[in-house]
């Protein structure tokens, strides 16, 4: 048993090393080397090292359903990073492969929705229209509770993706859900179709004025809204809608706001531990209808609140709904595995809050969000299937404020 708990804390050492290996496969001799330097060096640490080793066999020993060293281990190594803040994940071996493959694939086998972490909750942020998961009644807002009977406590939003699209095309997942349209839980057998996700949608409200949604902010959204804006710019109004967009890259956004506010303008001014950096826009400006309209909520969130933030200090568009999420705050993944590998073939990543940002006249939303210029909330009985209809109390007052401007 002695000899079983010092392989262990020898392993758990490891991830604790300034390491010197990134990029090389480490003998075991370099790594018995590295764990004797990081004692030496940090004695006081020994006697938590200890208590580590303690709460792992009182868990192995003890725990309802049985787990070996290595999934208790994997349990402390990505505390590590979650228990920083809600944002933060360390990815172990095939999780870390389905997230690299989940940030650059936009057609794969899914039922057709995104979902995001809020707090502790999995929210539905979108459903893709004719998508399996649109057919089963799944709607924006839904809260997910269980995939296939799993409660989903503690995952953040990419393991519960995982959960749900992980299988083969035609293959089923179970969802329990919870609705505002329903009192009780919904029960729901959707089938994993391949999907097209797009990050936007457009059409023409009237003659006059033009809408578009941004449902997410991925590599190939500023190319897809730049086609979309020009087919608009007929238009005397548009109507961005970035109400349920969780958010995305940073220099998709940075792209679009070129379109509007031209090139190498401040959008956010990023604060790292010992850094400060200005970020600018990366596109030239393009022809838009002269007046717009942001819509925001509370779950517009990250690079949409970039992006409204910045629509509203530069005064090309007003603002209209509630305040937004309040995630001032940028998170980058770490390739941290030792052994010889392909980038996209790693088996351990971690993923950290690494800045916070700050809108261009340095106001932090961490907490407060942006807030709208017109202040309006939905009605009582405003459900996330109401959006863009007559029930939609905020798109309805973007097109009477458009029309008072026509």
């Amino acid at each position: 048993m002695k000899r079983a708990k010092v392989a262990v804390l020898v392993i758990f050492l490891l991830l604790f090393v300034q390491i010197n290996f990134i990029h090389t496969q480490p003998t075991q001799e370099e790594k018995r080397q590295a764990v004797q330097e990081f004692i030496e060096k940090h004695p006081e640490l020994v006697s938590k090292f200890f208590d580590l080793l303690v709460v792992m066999e009182t868990v192995k020993t003890n725990y309802v359903d049985e787990k070996n060293h290595e999934e208790i281990l994997n349990l402390a190594i990505k505390g590590m990073a979650n228990g920083l803040d809600p944002y933060g994940y360390v990815f172990i071996d095939k999780e870390a492969q389905d997230f690299l493959q989940s940030m650059k694939e936009m057609t794969r086998v899914g039922v057709g929705m995104s979902i995001s972490k809020l707090g502790q909750d999995i929210y539905v942020m979108s459903v893709v229209k004719g998508s399996p998961a649109g057919d089963a009644g799944i709607e924006p807002g839904d809260l997910i509770v269980k995939v296939n009977d799993k409660s989903l406590f503690g995952l953040n939003s990419d393991q519960v993706a995982n959960l749900i699209k992980n299988g083969a095309e035609n293959t089923e997942v179970v969802l329990e859900t919870k609705s505002r349209r329903y009192q009780k839980p919904q029960i729901l057998t959707v089938t994993r179709k391949i999907i097209t996700y797009p990050s936007v949608e457009s059409r023409q409200l009237d003659n006059q004025t033009g809408y578009i949604k941004i449902l997410s902010f991925e590599s190939e959204t500023p190319q897809r809204f730049l086609k979309e804006l020009e087919s608009l710019k007929g238009n005397r109004g548009l109507i961005i809608d970035l109400r349920g967009n969780p958010g995305g890259l940073l220099n998709s956004v940075s792209k679009i706001l070129g379109y509007f506010v031209g090139p190498w303008k401040t959008i956010i001014v990023e604060k790292g531990r010992t850094t400060q950096t200005e970020i600018k826009t990366l596109a030239f400006k393009k022809n838009y209808p002269q007046n717009v309209v942001v819509l925001i909520n509370n779950f517009s969130a990250s690079a949409s609140e970039i992006m409204a933030g910045n629509m509203k200090y530069y005064k090309i568009a007003t603002l209209i709904g509630v305040r937004t999420f309040g995630k001032a705050l940028v998170q980058d993944s770490f390739d941290v595995d030792m052994s010889k590998h392909d980038k996209d073939k790693t088996q351990l990543l971690v993923k950290l809050t690494i800045r916070r940002y700050l809108l261009p006249n340095r106001q932090d939303i961490s907490s407060s969000g942006v807030e709208p210029d017109i202040e309006i909330e939905q009605g009582e009985n405003f459900r996330e299937y109401d959006y863009t209809t007559a029930n939609d109390i905020q798109f309805q007052k973007a097109i009477e404020f458009l029309k008072d401007k026509h």
